[in-house]
């Protein structure tokens, strides 16, 4: 069961995933206040213009629990602007406490599959494993590193008031809008007509659409009674389907090159070329995430189970991978 009319939802961060949510929110009903560190880029849905208060990392506590007056729920989906990660950790903590004294009820924070870090990696390879959220985190990178402690400061903050508190653990999000062009390396070599496959035919990509991504938070934000822990959402891109939507988009033939590609990874790694091997390393992951979806469609999340959504490009996702 959720509750709708009722709520004031404050979202943090008005990028691709805050804005898609914002959308969500607003067609269901729910009122929807914008915190950002900008404010120069206003949120519309449709001729509406959404209420929006400038808060960046460095407020103070008093000032975000001002931002957060008479909200219902705060979704924590800001991101880092640099690798200064110790600053978003402090933000995150202030963030909490000011989210008791503006008595919000439930919190959700966006954090990243990358927390499972080693406990996935074989010579710097992840394997084919099924990955649910019960797997024990073992974060690799300072990224990582800096959302699992924030993901363990908030809920010793939240909970110990009693506020509903979850983790939405999600991969790379793709979705219009995004200014990141992940793909600008990879399009260089498919543009020679080359596609190299370092890994097994099975190898694919872990993403998620925003716009789904923006489905499923907004169910989370109205679900009546105690959240789970932990969520994540997520969806399995085949390496194939990346070509395919390529060939497609441009009318030009790919054609296939089979590589070693732990050999290719330890040579760019003793060569400096670090980027290149975190790409050589993302073509090989046969990891497959499960995606908690399936949690929010059942009325309990008694009997609901994890499911792997494999995800086929479309028109729209098309025009995202290669604008």
């Amino acid at each position: 069961m959720e509750v709708e009319a009722s709520l004031t939802v404050g979202i943090w961060g008005a990028g691709l995933i805050g804005r898609a949510l914002a959308h969500h929110l607003i067609n269901r009903g729910v009122s929807v206040f914008i915190l950002n560190r900008s404010i120069e880029q206003p949120v519309r849905i449709g001729d509406a213009e959404l209420p929006m208060t400038r808060l960046c990392f460095a407020a103070s506590e008093e000032d975000m629990a001002f931002a957060m007056q008479g909200l219902s729920v705060l979704v924590h989906c800001a991101g880092s602007v640099s690798d200064d990660y110790a600053e978003f950790e402090m933000a995150a903590v202030r963030m909490a406490t000011a989210a008791i004294k503006a008595r919000v009820t439930r919190v959700l924070m966006l954090s990243t599959v990358a927390v499972y870090g080693q406990a996935l990696e074989e010579d710097g390879i992840k394997t084919g494993l099924l990955v649910g959220k019960g797997l024990l985190p073992a974060p690799a990178t300072r990224y990582a590193q800096s959302r699992y402690r924030t993901e363990i400061s908030m809920r010793r903050i939240l909970e110990s008031a009693g506020v509903d508190f979850s983790v939405i653990r999600i991969p790379m999000v793709l979705g219009s809008g995004m200014t990141a062009k992940p793909f600008a390396k990879l399009r260089n070599v498919l543009d020679i007509g080359i596609f190299p496959v370092f890994g097994s035919p099975t190898a694919s990509l872990p993403c998620i659409r925003s716009d789904r991504l923006a489905q499923s938070l907004s169910r989370l934000v109205t679900l009546q009674g105690p959240l789970l822990p932990v969520y994540q959402f997520a969806e399995c891109l085949p390496w194939g389907e990346v070509v395919d939507s390529y060939e497609t988009k441009t009318g030009r033939r790919v054609w296939s090159l089979h590589l070693p590609g732990r050999l290719i990874m330890g040579l760019f790694g003793l060569l400096g070329f670090y980027r290149l091997t975190t790409m050589v390393r993302t073509m090989m992951n046969e990891a497959v995430y499960l995606d908690d979806a399936e949690l929010l469609i059942a009325s309990s999340h008694e009997g609901a189970q994890p499911s792997i959504t494999t995800l086929h490009v479309d028109s729209l996702l098309r025009e995202v991978l290669w604008p």
